[in-house]
């Protein structure tokens, strides 16, 4: 590193205000939606993120002649202890982020982790960008899939005729950790992190249906969503459902008719709740669930605009 550049501890008293233009502009840059404003997080609560009492956060800074020109934190996974990124850096110092990964990475390392990730910024299908390209250049390896999110009207959706919910039940008597376990299980570490973070402590806003194999009993799907309230306290307050998805246990071999009936339960279930939206953030590795899904009617204007590929590095 040039000497003239210092990587030191983020500091409850630095510029949090500097740092949120940093990480935004840093986005923008690299952001391929041209509608794209920002991380939507407010200066305090960025710095809350960091500062606060249930903090699992801790950030590193780059001063250059006394400026800051780069700034990185690590979010440490409760689930795994494997860390996620988040970053900003002036135009043209792309080359310190070499100093604070090194420090990410420890910061895993120590905490019995075994990977850093970051999410790159990508367009619908593109496999190659400068953004990841850097990240690759950083020791980061690409997932072979990306992510999207997708939304859809469920006040415009109607159930199927031919419909029927044998052996659809409510998961009632499952636990969380179980829940998470299996998709680990069965390698999506990913999908159970971000399952972990909507999904905290078991409520009644928590919605799990599961879908049973009808000769073993044994569980073969999965559909999960939580109830939100849109607009709360306004005059136009309304539920809507985040972090909808589907998993199917790759051991067995389902008919994609009894998937899109675990589906179409966990819409009618949404409709007879009320709910006016649901939101949906999946990975392209399930093809057949995307393809699913666009079925319905899920869609987003801007999808092609509004992807994202992870990259990991093994720490």
């Amino acid at each position: 590193m040039n000497n003239s550049n210092v990587v030191r501890q983020l500091s409850v008293n630095d510029n949090f205000d500097f740092l949120l233009s940093l990480i935004n502009q840093t986005a923008k840059r690299f952001n391929p939606d041209p509608k794209f404003l920002g991380i939507g997080m407010t200066i305090s609560e960025l710095k809350d993120s960091y500062f606060s009492s249930e903090s699992n956060k801790e950030g590193y800074v780059v001063e250059k002649d006394g400026k800051v020109i780069a700034v990185m934190g690590v979010t440490l996974s409760g689930v795994t202890s494997n860390g996620y990124i988040e970053f900003g850096v002036a135009e043209g110092h792309e080359e310190v982020l070499k100093d604070l990964v090194e420090k990410c990475s420890s910061i895993v390392n120590q905490k019995g982790g075994k990977k850093l990730f970051i999410f790159a910024f990508s367009k619908f299908g593109q496999i190659r960008n400068r953004e990841i390209t850097l990240w690759e250049q950083l020791g980061f390896n690409s997932e072979e899939f990306s992510n999207i999110i997708i939304s859809l009207d469920v006040r415009d959706w109607n159930v199927p005729d031919d419909f029927h919910n044998e052996n659809i039940y409510p998961a009632t008597d499952m636990e969380l950790s179980d829940i998470r376990q299996i998709l680990i299980d069965d390698g999506e570490d990913v999908i159970a992190e971000l399952v972990s973070k909507q999904f905290v402590t078991k409520s009644p806003d928590q919605i799990v249906l599961t879908l049973m194999d009808k000769g073993t009993k044994e569980l073969v799907g999965i559909a999960y969503y939580r109830v939100v309230i849109a607009n709360k306290g306004s005059d136009n307050e309304f539920f809507d459902a985040s972090g909808f998805g589907l998993h199917f246990r790759p051991r067995y071999h389902l008919d994609k008719s009894e998937k899109e009936r675990l589906l179409h339960a966990s819409l009618l279930s949404m409709k007879q709740l009320g709910i006016y939206h649901v939101y949906s953030r999946i990975t392209l590795k399930n093809f057949e669930v995307f393809s699913m899904l666009i079925r319905e009617g899920f869609d987003d204007p801007g999808i092609d605009q509004n992807c994202t590929v992870l990259l990991f590095k093994t720490v």
